[in-house]
């Protein structure tokens, strides 16, 4: 216990944000019922000399990591988990600590509001020196606005930096190498099991504010910024693209109520109204993308993020590799060449394909035993009906876990080429399984025959079949994936606690302070990530946009849906999962073209099921149809150049406003005006100066 207890007393000075931020989690004991370094107890048993020899090496490892903290200038408090066979230590440092890292980082700091808001790289104040008799100070905090904080009033004046920036900032000092810096390799140290967790503290006072603003922050977006400031951009940006689309289904909600209203008066989704219907939805979910882009550029200028650069990015905690020398970094770093990663990847390909195939297979079944054995009863068939639903979840949950470990094969370097190689196979597949049952009613399914039976829609209506299944997919998704998707985070970590409970045998004394029990039950949580929220959100956005002609009431549903999501996605990242390290992106990356293909291939089909399966197109021969289907399709198309044409993205005013922000800062921060240049001008026009003119030129080759 010596080394927590004394590392826990190398506090000093006053806490930016009047708390610690950051958490780390050691190992100290191979079990809770090992005697090692703490009153021995009754029931506690003696070491073998493996345990022992790696519980001391732990502890050597987890000293010189608190040394490097706190020789780094950084604040540090560390205890005991309830069964004290882990370490935590949390950290924190000074507003003046904050401001060193701040200055050597260039870390943008948001300006004043007179100052339009732009951000602008942090930068001290000098006072000068006595030699130009101090004419060379520069005064520049009063530019930065104050931070809002949860402990403002406790510590009785604002700070520039937000939570946000201090997590940002002090993650920094802790895994960099410059000078100044605790330069700990957390990636490393994860991978040899020396650290255990690495994660942000939530903020109570601060996240209960933010859950009293949930549905202007999170819902409708108008507070986004709050959600930024403490979740930092990635997050914000994922709220930020719900919020759009909640808006954007809104707009959907009203041709999709008058459609509904001819299909209640004709008693089929196959009206007069279908085809205008379907344009519209070809033209919602072709344009949807394109001007979400251009919210997004305005979100990326208000956050002062829409010309940061791509960053070096450090390794995964499980990335192996050769140690070689890094060009960027210049120092020795892990390196694992392509040529033995494309073994694994055609590997992936091979599993996607064989998987694909059952997927499809177990569909087909399902409808072949759905026409041999149901007979017209609507409860027969809507129990078949969900009994896929059923059949699609599970194949999704299974191949979402399969396509991380084939992932996971393929040892990717860094969190975004990893996140682009599972977004690739997930979407995928799930493009398939999700929509596969679909597509088959709606182009294939009428008189065909599947193993020797002949497959019909439900009143020779395949349109009317196909709002059955996505009804019933619709149902499904809103009722059973949601309650799944709310309970789980705090089934796992009940879970994980009870499970460490067990294992201590005589349990523990329970008289741990209220922080230390705050950050131990954070650490047993997932770790968050947007990337299943938007995969989940791809998959919605698919239904609305490929098949409402069939169900008109669809984006209504979808709407609800949409804020019931995002609702539950706000608590879960509140209190059921680990806060997130703040990134600050400038767009949602890979979902930009994920939605966007998946929305022009939503016009090529509403335009087809337009065409091909409604009766207003019924009398025509193929090739009429065929033709009618291009000329429509091109129609769109033009549609969709004049908006890229007309309102492109970014908007011209955000692109302004970008060059005054740099203008603003280029002024007002480094101190450089055009009055300068117009004084030195003058000055130098008042010397006097008289040019000397020679006859010939005596210095020519």
């Amino acid at each position: 216990m010596g080394d927590v207890g004394d590392y826990a007393r190398m506090e000093e000075g006053e806490l930016a944000g009047g708390r610690y931020d950051l958490c780390i989690v050691f190992p100290y004991k191979t079990d809770s019922n090992v005697k090692y370094g703490d009153s021995a107890e009754p029931n506690m048993r003696v070491p073998n000399d493996k345990e022992q020899m790696q519980m001391a090496n732990w502890e050597k490892r987890r000293n010189m990591v608190l040394k490097s903290l706190v020789n780094a200038g950084l604040s540090i408090r560390c205890f005991y988990s309830r069964d004290k066979d882990e370490v935590f230590c949390k950290i924190g440092t000074n507003v003046g600590k904050l401001k060193e890292i701040a200055e050597s980082t260039k870390h943008k700091i948001r300006m004043k509001d007179e100052y339009d808001g732009a951000y602008a790289p942090y930068v001290r104040d000098f006072p000068g020196t006595p030699e130009f008799q101090y004419m060379d100070r520069r005064k520049v905090s009063h530019v930065y606005a104050p931070a809002e904080s949860a402990d403002a009033d406790d510590l009785g004046s604002a700070s520039v930096f937000s939570t946000r920036d201090r997590i940002i900032l002090l993650n920094h000092c802790v895994m960099s190498r410059q000078q100044g810096s605790a330069g700990i390799d957390v990636a490393g140290l994860k991978r040899s099991g020396n650290i255990l967790a690495y994660f942000p503290l939530h903020e109570t006072r601060l996240r209960d504010k933010l859950d009293e603003k949930s549905f202007d922050a999170f819902v409708w977006g108008s507070k986004l910024g709050h959600v930024r400031d403490y979740f930092g951009e990635k997050v914000a940006l994922y709220f930020g693209w719900s919020s759009y689309l909640t808006f954007w289904l809104f707009l959907a909600c009203f041709p999709a109520a008058v459609d509904l209203v001819f299909d209640i008066l004709f008693m089929s989704p196959d009206n007069i109204t279908t085809p205008l219907f379907a344009i519209f939805m070809a033209l919602w979910a072709s344009l949807f993308t394109h001007f979400w882009t251009r919210k997004e550029a305005e979100l990326s200028v208000e956050w002062g993020t829409f010309d940061n650069e791509p960053e070096y990015e450090s390794p995964r905690p499980e990335f192996k590799g050769d140690v070689r020398y890094n060009p960027v970094t210049r120092k020795p770093d892990l390196h694992y060449p392509f040529m033995k990663r494309l073994p694994f990847i055609i590997l992936s390909s091979i599993v996607i394909a064989i998987v694909t195939v059952i997927a499809i297979g177990a569909m087909l079944a399902v409808y072949f035993t759905r026409h041999l054995f149901a007979g017209e009863s609507m409860v027969e068939r809507w129990g078949f009906m969900f009994a896929l639903c059923a059949a699609v979840h599970l194949f999704d949950v299974m191949f979402t876990w399969l396509a991380a470990k084939l992932t996971d094969m393929e040892n990717y370097r860094t969190n975004t080429e990893y996140e682009s190689a599972l977004m690739t196979k997930s979407l995928v597949f799930k493009f398939i399984n999700a929509y596969g049952a679909l597509f088959y009613i709606a182009f294939f399914k009428e008189h065909q025959m599947l193993l020797g039976v002949e497959m019909q829609c439900i009143n020779d209506d395949c349109l009317l079949d196909l709002s059955y299944q996505l009804t019933a997919f619709i149902i499904y998704r809103l009722f059973i994936q949601n309650l799944i998707e709310w309970a789980w985070p705090k089934i796992a970590m009940q879970l994980r606690m009870t499970t460490e409970y067990l294992k201590s045998g005589a349990g523990s004394d329970g008289n741990l302070l209220q922080d230390a029990a705050q950050a131990e039950r954070q650490a047993k949580m997932d770790t968050a990530t947007t990337f299943a929220d938007f995969d989940e959100n791809w998959i919605q956005f698919g239904y609305v946009a490929l098949f409402s002609i069939s169900v008109p009431w669809l984006p209504i549903v979808a709407l609800i849906a949409n804020i019931v999501e995002v609702i539950l996605d706000k608590g879960k990242l509140l209190y059921s999962v680990q806060r997130p390290f703040p990134e600050a992106v400038r767009d949602i990356g890979g979902w930009n073209p994920a939605f966007e293909l998946l929305g022009f291939i939503a016009m090529l089909v509403n335009i087809a099921l337009a065409v091909f399966d409604t009766d207003v197109f019924g009398g025509l021969e193929g090739m009429s149809k065929l033709t009618w289907f291009f000329v429509l399709e091109h129609g769109v198309l033009v549609v969709r150049l004049l908006a890229w044409f007309i309102l492109p993205s970014p908007a011209p005013h955000i692109r302004n406003l970008m060059l005054k922000h740099r203008h603003t800062v280029h002024e007002n921060v480094h101190c450089v005006t055009d009055d300068d240049d117009e004084m030195r001008s003058a000055a130098l026009q008042s010397l006097d100066y008289q040019p000397v003119i020679y006859d010939n030129d005596e210095d020519d080759d």
